[in-house]
């Protein structure tokens, strides 16, 4: 009895001391799991944030299995209050997790704690999460590149401080579908007026053109003239801009120098028709008697092919393996019909002499832009 109360005296120790090996070696002859003394060593281990010591702890006792009242029946054992004492299990890492947000190093134990939640998934990423999250928690819990988990992170964590929320953004390109978050996200921080939030959405590639530019909208329904001036350069006016003019101007309060300063933007962005060049570089290619098709390379290698069909008036876009987007020409700006035409025409005409290509290089590529429509 004296050689296991000198174990767990040793195992304190070592959780104090955040001695690793010197925790091992006084687990190893101690039943950790179901025991008061468990629990109350990993406390230890937290409270003075060693993140070693913790970790061994909570592997030998397979993670929060701190309560459970087993009977034998035949060869089994089975647990006639699974519920209960899973709920007391719950509580009891709940209260780990309090322990280590108030503890000298959070940032050495909390993903500690996050890791060995997996043992059996008693608590939710939401458990963790919250306005002190550390990044060193935040940047665990994100490897798993999972869109709920990004989408958890940046609500729980990012939209209540900036600078948790400019680290959790390095982690969207790598996520699965960031796109969604990011969108909802910008409305939120524009509805709030929070500038600096909203420059950094913009910054990791948030869509301020999404629904329509209805952020833009929003901002300026809001009288927010600094978030209208921050949104401008994001949003496609040429596309958006003249039905957010209208539906401000259908309004009986809306503000005079808002919409001015949309209007002068347009004004000074909208693009010179471009002029058309001396020779076909093999971006455009003329499919019918109708419809113009333009191919670009974006980084990363993928195609944007956009087509332009004059008969139905509709510009259809492809982008990657997602559906087509299908926009009227009534939403696109004059000068760009206008430039589209021309190199629609000029196609017409006897092209400069230029390297042929194969046969099967045009097939291809035929087949591959008759697939968009």
């Amino acid at each position: 009895m004296r050689a296991k109360k000198k174990k767990w005296q040793e195992l304190r120790e070592a959780a104090q001391e955040n001695d690793a090996a010197k925790a091992i070696a006084a687990a190893a002859s101690l039943k950790l799991g179901r025991k008061d003394k468990y629990y109350e060593s990993c406390v230890t281990a937290i409270r003075y944030g060693a993140g070693d010591a913790l970790a061994m702890l909570l592997k030998a006792g397979e993670g929060f299995n701190f309560s459970s009242k087993k009977h034998m029946l035949g060869y089994m054992w089975i647990d006639r209050n699974y519920d209960k004492e899973n709920e007391k299990n719950r509580k009891l890492a709940l209260q780990l997790v309090e322990e280590a947000y108030a503890s000298q190093k959070p940032e050495a134990v909390l993903p500690v704690l996050y890791k060995a939640n997996s043992v059996n998934n008693i608590l939710t990423l939401g458990d963790f999460l919250n306005k002190d999250s550390p990044k060193a928690l935040l940047g665990t819990c994100l490897e798993n590149k999972s869109a709920l988990t990004f989408r958890q992170c940046v609500e729980k964590t990012g939209l209540l401080s900036t600078d948790k929320l400019e680290f959790i953004l390095t982690f969207a390109a790598d996520c699965e579908n960031s796109y969604g978050t990011l969108v909802l996200s910008l409305n939120k921080t524009v509805v709030g007026g929070d500038l600096d939030k909203t420059a950094l959405l913009l910054e990791h590639k948030a869509d301020a053109n999404f629904e329509g530019a209805h952020v833009l909208w929003l901002a300026a329904l809001n009288r927010n003239q600094p978030m209208v001036d921050l949104l401008l350069p994001s949003v496609s006016l040429e596309t958006h801009g003249a039905k957010i003019i209208t539906r401000l101007r259908n309004l009986k309060d809306a503000d005079a120098a808002i919409i001015q300063s949309i209007e002068t933007t347009m004004k000074n962005t909208v693009q010179k028709p471009a002029a058309v060049e001396a020779e076909n570089d093999g971006r455009f290619q003329r499919l019918s008697d109708s419809v113009l098709a333009e191919e670009q390379e974006l980084p990363g290698g993928e195609r944007l092919t956009t087509l332009f069909n004059f008969s139905t008036r509709q510009q259809i876009v492809k982008w990657g393996d997602g559906p087509p987007a299908v926009v009227s020409f009534d939403d696109l700006g004059d000068n760009i019909i206008k430039s589209m035409r021309e190199e629609f025409d000029a196609l017409a005409e006897p092209a400069p002499l230029r390297a042929p290509s194969t046969p099967a290089e045009d097939a291809a590529r035929l087949k591959r832009l008759r697939n968009v429509i």
